[in-house]
């Protein structure tokens, strides 16, 4: 075995301090509103009449200024209940909302900004029971207002999610926003980042007066799914449950299904109770001929396939030893939730941190806000690995856990079997024929991971799955390194460093309060306390809310590195990258 690396405790905690009188040396921090990218909007109105009136007055009786064309375009600058005030050209006048349909569209070029700070958001995060997103305060624009338009914009989906025009009855310098107090009700909102936007109109001019980056902490809706319009499907596919499933037999060794132009199919995905060891998926024109067949052998528990406006049908034939059980097939229609719908990758060749989980929840409970950390950091790739078989359930909420998360990479389930003891001996007894050394060995020869994560030699509260996870792990490291049971198509690997929460030497404190990016408002320890709510059958025994930090998630100790001490003592990835 290897020797651990010895550091020098009061250097470390010397550089930090200098680190910490550093920053606070630095200049200042921009605001959230100052360093995000311009995001604006134009309300634009399309004429549905032939020679529509331009009127001078928002009135019928009002002089007619021009004679608009059917089909053609403007800019909708307020309005009153009766009619849209426009700019056409270089007039700005009034035409019946019965002669223009109209919806806002993101900007071609940004609006130029007069952001307002009087102007805030009562809470950018509203708690999960809270039933309005609340923007407050007063406008004072130094241009006279006659129009504001109120715009959330989600994040994730790329798509404006509610608009709210209010034209003011007096042009006016300084505006009271109390009336968008009930604008934007967090029922009505999908989950996830949002941008809000404050646009005002000051004659025919547009302005960009407030912009906020929040969040809705809510719980995803199944999305509509267009699978009942497609035949070939057992009733046992089309509900949400895990214990029911349809299994292949001998006779029938393929699941064929058809998919009529009208569903509109962008894509498909199959859950499984038992993934197959491999199954052939092929599609399918109208005219039964093959589109597209792929042999897939990744062993996800949910697959996803994009599907082309061509496709008719799909053909899943199993050629394994029937032990496959596929729990759910859905069929998507264009445009779909692509944040809620998982689409897993495989984990790259090449990893940068292999986090080592004993079971499903403990990725999170212990490592705090790691894996949206190193998820969100461009270029850097994070994969994850459960040792317990805790269930199906427990499979399915660690998916859910980890997307929330925002890794991408499908995570390796090893399967062994799960006992709840305190001693390393019995959780040893009960893993000792499936080698989890040579398991844990073989993944990082596979993946080749610069670090590798894992559980306190204690086990946390003293679970001996934990302890044993951790001594596993260990002992990995030289095995993967070596040429000893070295399997065809595998090289010997060498980790640079192991990292071993709560281990007490060679200490770092990674900080899951730091925001993510630039607007300040989402965190690891936010996402992570996110995803531990798909965890609902933990709910019971632990929660990331109220003590997710009883075994402190921050801290971590170097129990071993080829590229030498850490200095910072924050960041796993120190002398990595």
């Amino acid at each position: 075995m290897r020797e651990k690396s010895v550091l020098s405790v009061r250097a470390v905690f010397a550089l930090c301090c200098l680190l910490f009188l550093l920053l606070l040396s630095g200049g200042p921090v921009p605001s959230a509103a100052e360093s995000m990218p311009s995001l604006s909007f134009r309300y634009i109105g399309t004429v549905t009449q032939d020679q529509a009136n331009l009127y001078a007055t928002p009135s019928k009786k009002g002089q007619v200024l021009l004679k608009l064309s059917r089909d053609e375009q403007y800019e909708i600058l307020g309005g009153s209940d009766d009619f849209f005030r426009i700019r056409v050209q270089d007039q700005v006048g009034y035409v019946n909302k019965r002669v223009m349909n109209a919806a806002p569209v993101q900007a071609e070029e940004p609006l130029p900004e007069k952001l307002c700070g009087t102007v805030s958001l009562a809470d950018p995060i509203p708690d999960r029971h809270e039933d309005y997103l609340i923007i407050q305060g007063k406008v004072t624009c130094g241009e006279p207002l006659d129009a504001l338009f109120l715009y959330v914009w989600d994040d994730r989906l790329y798509r404006l999610e509610r608009f709210q025009m209010k034209s003011l009855p007096q042009p006016s310098e300084t505006v009271d926003l109390s009336f968008f107090l009930r604008s934007m009700p967090t029922n009505k909102l999908t989950g996830g980042r949002k941008i809000i936007v404050l646009e005002g109109s000051s004659g025919g001019q547009l302005f960009v007066l407030f912009r906020s980056p929040a969040y809705i902490s809510r719980e995803n809706e199944n999305p509509s799914h267009v699978t009942s319009m497609c035949t070939g499907i057992p009733g046992t596919l089309l509900d949400d449950k895990l214990s029911t499933a349809w299994v292949p037999k001998k006779k029938k060794p393929e699941l064929r299904i058809g998919i009529p132009a009208e569903a509109n199919a962008a894509l498909l995905t199959l859950e499984w109770k038992k993934p197959p060891a491999s199954y052939t998926l092929t599609l399918l024109d109208e005219n039964d001929a093959v589109l597209e067949q792929t042999e897939k052998a990744d062993g996800f528990w949910l697959d996803a396939v994009p599907l082309s406006s061509a496709v008719r049908g799909a053909v899943i034939r199993f050629e394994d030893d029937g032990k496959a059980a596929l729990s759910s097939l859905r069929v998507y229609a264009e445009p779909y939730p692509r944040h809620v719908i998982q689409q897993w990758e495989p984990i790259p060749e090449k990893v940068d941190i292999l986090l080592v989980s004993t079971h499903q929840d403990d990725e999170l409970l212990f490592f705090g806000g790691t894996i949206p950390e190193y998820a969100s950091r461009e270029g850097v790739t994070i994969a994850v690995v459960y040792m317990a078989d805790c269930g199906r359930i427990r499979y399915r909420e660690a998916l859910d856990g980890l997307w929330t998360c925002g890794l991408k990479y499908h995570p390796v389930f090893l399967g062994l079997r799960d006992y709840n003891t305190m001693s390393i001996v019995e959780a040893r007894g009960k893993w000792h024929r499936d080698q989890p050394e040579l398991l844990l060995a073989n993944l990082i020869r596979r993946y080749r991971p610069e670090v590798v994560l894992v559980q306190d030699f204690d086990g946390e509260y003293g679970h001996g799955q934990h302890k044993l996870t951790a001594e596993a792990v260990v002992q990995s490291l030289d095995l993967a390194a070596s040429e000893e049971n070295l399997p065809e198509g595998l090289s010997p690997w060498q980790v640079k460093k192991l990292y071993v929460h709560l281990y007490h030497q060679n200490e770092i404190k990674l900080d899951w309060n730091r925001p993510l990016d630039e607007t300040g408002v989402i965190t690891p320890l936010f996402l992570a306390t996110e995803a531990y709510d798909k965890h609902r059958s933990q709910h019971a025994y632990f929660s990331m809310r109220r003590d997710g930090v009883m075994y402190d998630n921050t801290c971590f100790g170097l129990y071993y590195t080829a590229v030498g001490p850490d200095e910072s003592a924050d960041d796993f990835l120190e002398h990595i990258r």
